[in-house]
């Protein structure tokens, strides 16, 4: 058996500061206080459907373990997480359990419209699928636990269908349970505001960082996680001790809280960034230095210590070829010789030294015919 539960969210706002509670081609408009005070109405009815014991909801464990050891923190909801940052498609559950994000969410997009999430449980059945747009913009679809039709027992789930949509230039809900249809002015909540609680929202937040593996802030230091966290808030099933829904809070389900993995470091992320001179070197960071033909500003960005124009920009170069070289050779064969790098020179020494030979001289001094030589390592 399932019930199914559908319910339209309409803004309307006038150019002239005017706001009408009804509109004249719409079905008659019904008191939406009432209906969210109604203790059976098809939303309480659709919130029972899908409790499986206090605090607990259909979904929130895919593991479909009622005896987790640490239990699933209600605050959060079940921990996943996603495999790459770039691609944030599928969640795996820690306890069990895949949630399926199409299309993929891109971070720096934000979350697309009619955002499709398909919560999957670790027995590989289908548990419920909801479709996300914006608070009052989304369905929830909830699928049976109870096998072959036979009649729920306690703690079993009969599921439904939930939905809220919402359409600019509106102030109107449309809900429908079954073949019942009802029709409102969300305004009329000014009327009652004390059963705000009892309005259905929805949020899939978007967590840029600041999370441990926990899902939460840490106490002290800095996390590096980021999450996209889907929850809902349906209507109180108790009712407070005047016997109405009055002040009373809503019923919170977190869903889950998918970690994202966090950023690569800068200097190793694939782009320019962050003062970088070319794609992680150079610049004014702890980047290495820039390898030959990366763009550079200073001799400092590059490994070879040369930053010259090439083309139009400033490049970093090689530095100058090697050649052979001749000097005087004094004594033992010291001497200065011209060339780059280690010189070989030959020679005859002074002072009753004489080199018959080619002489290896490490030369204090070297002056290049082509390129200016570098003798400091790049750091």
């Amino acid at each position: 058996m399932r019930r199914t539960f559908l319910v339209g969210f309409l803004v309307l706002s006038s150019a002239f500061g005017l706001v009408t509670y009804g509109c004249s081609d719409g079905p008659p408009i019904e008191d939406f206080c009432g209906w969210l005070n109604d203790p059976n109405s098809c939303l309480r009815t659709f919130t029972k459907d899908i409790e499986q014991g206090p605090g607990a909801a259909r979904c929130a464990n895919l593991s479909k373990n009622p005896n987790l050891s640490p239990p699933i923190d209600p605050t959060v909801g079940q921990i996943g997480a996603f495999q790459m940052r770039a691609k944030l498609d599928v969640c795996f559950i820690q306890t069990g359990g895949i949630v399926t994000f199409d299309p993929p969410v891109d971070l720096t997009m934000g979350i697309p419209a009619n955002q499709k999430i398909v919560m999957t449980n670790a027995d590989a059945t289908e548990c419920g699928i909801a479709m996300f747009t914006t608070y009052n913009d989304f369905s929830l679809t909830i699928d049976s636990d109870v096998p072959g039709g036979a009649m729920a027992t306690a703690g079993q789930v009969v599921g439904g269908v939930f939905s809220l949509s919402a359409t600019p230039m509106r102030s109107t809900e449309t809900a429908k349970c079954g073949n019942d249809s009802h029709y409102f002015n969300t305004l009329q909540i000014d009327k009652c505001e004390g059963l705000v609680g009892s309005a259905p929202t929805a949020e899939l937040d978007v967590i840029q960082g600041g999370l441990d593996t926990t899902g939460k802030p840490p106490s002290c230091g800095t996390a590096p996680y980021g999450a996209l966290r889907f929850k809902v808030f349906l209507p109180p099933l108790t009712p407070g001790s005047d016997g109405t829904f009055n002040g009373q809070n809503a019923t919170q389900v977190n869903y889950f809280t998918c970690l994202v993995p966090p950023p690569p470091p800068i200097c190793a992320n694939g782009v320019q960034d962050g003062g970088e001179t070319d794609v992680d070197c150079g610049g004014v960071t702890m980047c290495p230095r820039c390898t030959d033909g990366k763009k550079c500003i200073s001799a400092s960005d590059c490994d070879s210590h040369i930053c010259q124009v090439a083309l139009g920009l400033s490049t970093c170069v090689a530095a100058g070829g090697t050649g052979s070289a001749t000097g005087t050779a004094t004594g033992t064969g010291t001497g200065t010789g011209t060339g780059t790098g280690t010189t070989t020179s030959s020679g005859t020494g002074t002072g009753g030294a004489s080199s018959t030979g080619a002489t290896t001289s490490s030369a204090t001094t070297a002056t290049s015919t082509g390129a200016q030589m570098c003798t400091t390592s790049g750091g």
